[in-house]
């Protein structure tokens, strides 16, 4: 398989280098990859990219928004793990197997104690808590596909952060599918059922504050 390398450096950085990096991703999603593949390219990129029955899925950047939500949660979650020592965080880039030739980047994952045996150096199998910060540009890929992909995977639960709305929404796995458990807005608190206890303020997690 010929892999293409993107023509783009931040040093070289220009509308035009960023024309012409766009069109690389574009012509690379139309390769067929292996497995082996994508993680040996999603390693040498700075970019974060999924696969999908062969096809490389290009994601958008994140934007500062998007990273001062997943800075709040984690630093939420890792405090609240100090007195509950129930499982180990981890945070994207990091490629999760859902099944055979479909990986996923959760912008947020945690596996308990009992199913840490899931978690790779290169990549991991499904969590039991996924967490997906909404961007505009992307919403139907975290509310449609990664939905159902992530029930389909037996993920236990769910959460949706959308800032736009200024939204939390929390799903626990009912089946094969994601019932909805809590649906939070501004001034309310979000509340997990796998971690017990767990529940942060809405408005503090979505404040535009860094």
């Amino acid at each position: 398989m010929t892999i293409v390398s993107a023509p783009f450096t931040p040093q070289t950085y220009s509308p035009t280098a960023q024309t012409e990096q766009e069109l690389a991703y574009e012509l690379l999603s139309e390769q067929v990859w292996s497995e082996e593949a994508y993680l040996v390219f999603s390693e040498a990129f700075n970019r974060p990219m999924e696969l999908s029955n062969g096809r490389l899925v290009v994601l958008p950047m994140p934007t500062l928004t998007h990273q001062r939500i997943l800075k709040r949660y984690i630093n939420l979650v890792t405090d609240w793990l100090k007195e509950n020592n129930i499982g180990e965080v981890l945070f994207a880039p990091h490629p999760v197997r859902l099944w055979p030739g479909k990986y996923r980047e959760p912008d947020f994952m945690f596996w308990l104690n009992e199913n840490r045996d899931r978690m790779g150096e290169r990549e991991s199998g499904p969590p039991d808590l996924a967490v997906e910060i909404i961007s505009p540009s992307n919403e139907p890929h975290d509310t449609e596909t990664k939905f159902r992909e992530y029930a389909q995977a037996g993920i236990p639960e769910y959460w949706i952060i959308n800032p736009q709305a200024r939204r939390v929404s929390v799903y626990t796995l009912d089946g094969r599918t994601f019932k909805l458990s809590g649906q939070f807005n501004s001034g309310d608190h979000a509340r997990s059922i796998l971690l017990n206890g767990f529940e942060l303020a809405v408005d503090d997690l979505l404040s535009a504050e860094s």
